[in-house]
């Protein structure tokens, strides 16, 4: 993510609507009368993280190419929704290192309910743009949580709440 992409010209639907909330806000008397005239807040550039910034971006590169996979699966009707599905990664070299760091969140990265990384490319079914990927779609295992929509197999495993999964259980306690 390049940070120098976000300064410039704001959107002008959200600039309208910041300028209704700017004249109800409290604000002290010696305040500029438009939000408009408000200061830019400055970068400072100890709290930017290359490093970060850079695994993200290749994370970002490799989000798109399983999202062009899943759309497919969405087209030839193999899932309904991305949250229908499972995605087994199947990654070698820097995709399969770039995976493995965020391997705990990457079902809710990639918004579908599940997600399996496998070293190799060895049983992937759908070549991506990259060398060091192949993404295998499958249905979602379990069911569906009426909450939440993620298919899990602890859906129906809690009495009070037969219809959500374990996570949203958890939520409204």
């Amino acid at each position: 993510m390049n940070h120098e992409r976000f300064s410039g010209n704001v959107n002008s639907c959200l600039s309208f609507t910041m300028e209704e909330v700017y004249q109800f806000m409290s604000k002290p008397a010696d305040a500029p009368i438009s939000v408009q005239m408000l200061p830019w807040h400055t970068i400072h550039d100890e709290y930017i993280d290359k490093a970060l910034e850079e695994k993200w971006d290749e994370f970002i590169a490799i989000r798109g190419e399983i999202t062009k996979v899943l759309e497919a699966a969405r087209r030839d009707k193999k899932i309904g929704h991305s949250l229908d599905a499972k995605v087994e990664l199947h990654a070698t070299g820097h995709s399969l290192d770039v995976l493995k760091t965020v391997e705990k969140d990457l079902a809710n990265l990639l918004i579908v309910s599940q997600a399996e990384i496998k070293e190799g490319l060895e049983g992937g079914e759908t070549a991506t743009g990259l060398d060091t990927l192949k993404v295998t779609v499958k249905p979602a295992e379990g069911h569906k949580c009426e909450r939440c929509w993620i298919y899990s197999d602890t859906v129906g495993k809690n009495p009070e709440h037969p219809t959500l999964c374990a996570r949203c259980c958890d939520v409204l306690k």
